[in-house]
């Protein structure tokens, strides 16, 4: 069966989306699927590839202004597919994001009359933002429109399935975003790639510096709790717009000595930070999913969350991690205190949050989407 994928970017380009697109067509290829993927290119990546027997086809676009990007990266995606098809066949459309492969797509799939699944992550279903929005009206009506005509949406929570069914998806199922569970669950390298842990307790967290990941509160709570616990302290891997107001906040509050700002790091090298760390914190204002939440579970961390969008599909709050409402920073600081200050609580913590992190390996995500390939092959043969 060949599958062509469609997506902003893939690896070496790698964030939630892009693993999620990498580990599926990579785990596909082993299960003797043919698998193409449309993807944008960045100097010097070159235009064709196949990295780890999955093809890779790589296409220049405009990066601005944004409505000419999507002109471009539509058009040309479209035109690769068509070129696609005629050589090699294709068999199923596999669009990831609903605003860029979901759309792309969809015209792809009314030239060539292919059936077309889309995985949604849930910022892609504009239910929060983490940048600017292209002509926000223009965008709804492109959400509704590929939503109905999709042949199978592929959501990775119930809030993101409940989401694209509000937006006129009919046929929605739930396949969760993956982990390498050996891959996070294995000892850490000898050789640090930060500074030796200096905090006690340390506290982690992995997302984009954005509003909706509410890394302020974070801050906040380190704050409440610095009297009790002098080395306490966090840090905050990540990049993005909040920065600055986060570091100011940091600085209002007197905690330079106790907030590191990392950066961003690359998906491979994060075992070794979750090694230095006791706690893992993200208390997200709004989330589609949240697999930094698995990925912290399979390193053996105990995990704080929110109760919102996908994150109540991993962590049940007691057994395998706690949840706090958004903007609480005292909740969070009272269950950072729990978990450290109770081995036994810790440690059943840690345990089911281990049993967890095992039901999300790549090789059972995957086999749902295996099988979501043949049931769309399966309908469309039936008329």
């Amino acid at each position: 069966m060949r599958i062509c994928m469609l997506s902003d970017w893939y690896y070496p380009i790698v964030a939630g989306s892009e693993l999620f697109v990498q580990k599926v067509a990579e785990n596909l290829v082993k299960k003797n699927f043919e698998v193409h993927v449309i993807t944008r290119r960045n100097k010097p990546l070159s235009k064709h590839a196949k990295i780890n027997n999955v093809n890779v086809c790589r296409i220049h676009y405009v990066s601005k202004p944004s409505w000419l990007y999507f002109i471009t990266y539509y058009i040309k995606s479209v035109i690769k597919g068509v070129k696609l098809n005629k050589k090699s066949g294709i068999d199923v459309i596999h669009g990831h994001l609903a605003i860029s492969g979901g759309v792309a797509g969809y015209l792809l799939k009314k030239i060539l009359r292919k059936p077309l699944i889309i995985t949604v992550q849930g910022g892609d279903l504009l239910d929060y933002s983490e940048g600017s929005r292209f002509l926000d009206p223009i965008t709804h009506l492109f959400l509704r429109i590929i939503m109905r005509n999709a042949d199978l949406i592929t959501a990775v929570s119930r809030y993101t399935k409940n989401r694209a069914r509000d937006l006129g998806g009919k046929n929605v199922i739930i396949v969760p975003n993956g982990v390498e569970f050996n891959e996070f669950h294995a000892p850490a390298s000898k050789e640090k790639i930060i500074e030796d842990k200096k905090f006690s307790p340390a506290i982690i967290t992995t997302s984009r510096l954005t509003k909706k990941n509410g890394i302020d509160t974070i801050i906040r709570a380190i704050y409440d709790l610095k009297e009790k616990y002098p080395k306490i302290g966090a840090l905050i891997i990540g990049a993005g717009e909040e920065e600055s107001n986060l570091k100011k906040l940091t600085a209002e509050l007197g905690l330079n000595d106790k907030i590191i700002f990392h950066g961003y790091v690359k998906h491979s090298e994060l075992l070794n930070h979750y090694r230095n760390a006791d706690i893992f914190v993200r208390p997200s204002l709004n989330e589609g999913f949240g697999i930094s939440f698995i990925e912290a579970m399979a390193s053996g961390l105990p995990a704080i969350g929110t109760n919102v969008g996908g994150i109540i599909d991993i962590i049940t709050h007691g057994k395998n991690g706690f949840l706090c409402k958004p903007n609480d920073p005292k909740c969070v600081a009272r269950y950072i205190e729990k978990i450290y200050s109770s081995e036994k609580i810790r440690s059943e913590i840690i345990k089911n949050g281990t049993e967890t992190a095992k039901k999300y390996s790549w090789e059972l995500i995957t086999e749902k989407i295996a099988k979501a390939y043949k049931k769309v092959i399966y309908n469309l043969r039936k008329y």
